[in-house]
């Protein structure tokens, strides 16, 4: 099994008036990848409102003080989600984890709204021969008043990483050009909701199916998916394989709200 270290803040999520709990990228791939056997560290800032009991007790935890928790509201229309961001946490000093990176074999990076500062992750990367991820959705987004929007501009400063992860919602909420995006890692995958997913790799593209399941939630099960296809993809270089896998995996989650099911009812 491999050792992980996943970095970002969590969130507490309401969704729609249903669901209120712990959410961000960081939950769902620190929880999914512990739940699989591998040795997962998470490094991320929240306070105490945030629930300890909804990570799996099996994850290594390197916690910030902080005063807030980011905290979102979430809402469905028209099969688009909308975000609106009440608080923040503490952000993130990588220089922390100059010491202890030699420990992980992979890295996610999985900021939640701007708590990981690029400059800081290109210093990480350009010094350390590691497996480096990202799922970059908190560094895409923008806030005008609380409403969150999406804007990619910020990533033209990343370095080129090995694996890079996108929603076709979040491209369509853009400009973006998805050759541009190509450029930011070795592997991109674009997470398509029901339909599946898109990866580039080298000069070719494969689409991915997903299972149809009976979906009552989408939220988390793109970073379900990053998770699970970036650590098969890591141990077997097998792309079909990584693919079916996460896209199994990551439908089976929506039948469930939020992080509900996660340790033990999405089958493996």
């Amino acid at each position: 099994m491999s050792k992980i270290l996943v970095v970002g803040n969590p969130s507490l999520d309401q969704i729609d008036n249903v669901y209120f709990g712990a959410g961000g990228p960081v939950s769902y791939i620190s929880n999914i990848l512990s739940s699989y056997g591998h040795n997962v560290t998470m490094f991320s800032s929240f306070a105490d409102d945030f629930p300890i009991d909804s990570l799996n007790p099996k994850i290594n935890l390197i916690k910030n003080i902080s005063k807030n928790t980011t905290k979102f509201i979430l809402s469905y229309k028209n099969n688009l989600r909308e975000f609106e961001i009440f608080s923040e946490a503490t952000k993130l000093n990588l220089k922390n984890l100059k010491k202890t990176i030699d420990k992980h074999d992979v890295v996610f990076f999985a900021p939640i709204f701007h708590e990981i500062d690029i400059n800081e992750v290109n210093q990480l990367v350009n010094s350390n021969d590691k497996y480096f991820v990202g799922v970059p959705q908190g560094w895409i987004r923008i806030k005008d008043k609380k409403k969150i929007l999406i804007n990619f501009n910020k990533l033209k400063y990343l370095p080129k990483l090995e694996i890079i992860f996108f929603s076709e919602e979040e491209i369509q909420s853009s400009n973006i050009n998805i050759n541009d995006l190509k450029n930011l890692a070795k592997i991109l995958v674009i997470t398509r909701g029901h339909i599946g997913s898109t990866i580039f790799h080298q000069e070719d593209s494969f689409d991915f199916s997903s299972y149809h399941v009976k979906s009552i939630d989408t939220t988390g099960a793109g970073d379900i998916y990053a998770a699970v296809f970036a650590i098969t993809f890591f141990a077997t270089k097998e792309l079909i394989y990584s693919a079916n896998l996460a896209s199994k995996v990551a439908s089976e989650s929506t039948k469930h709200w939020g992080m509900e099911g996660i340790f033990e009812k999405i089958s493996h």
